[in-house]
């Protein structure tokens, strides 16, 4: 499920920062969502590659032991796209 991220661009009118109107706002939202959604896609292509963890080992136990929840994947998967976006805006405007 893909949250929608709502950002108000003239809510920080009052910082000493770079002036970022809608559109890059909106291409740096983009830009983690692909970069995010590749990642996914080389993770996918390692499991149908048969690249995983082997039942019985100290790597898998450990996964078993500290593997998340759902919830907590969606808020990692968010946070990436906000900390990709972040950094897009970063390199692009802040230079």
């Amino acid at each position: 499920i893909r949250r929608v991220l709502l950002v108000d661009a003239d809510s920080y009118d009052h910082l000493n920062i770079p002036r970022i109107d809608e559109s890059a706002l909106n291409a740096s939202i983009n830009y983690g969502i692909t970069v995010s959604d590749r990642k996914a896609r080389l993770e996918f292509n390692l499991v149908n590659a048969g690249i995983a963890l082997t039942d019985s080992t100290p790597t898998h136990r450990q996964y078993l032991y500290a593997s998340p929840v759902d919830d907590a994947i969606d808020l990692q998967h968010d946070a990436d796209v906000v900390t990709k976006a972040s950094m897009y805006l970063v390199q692009h405007h802040c230079q």
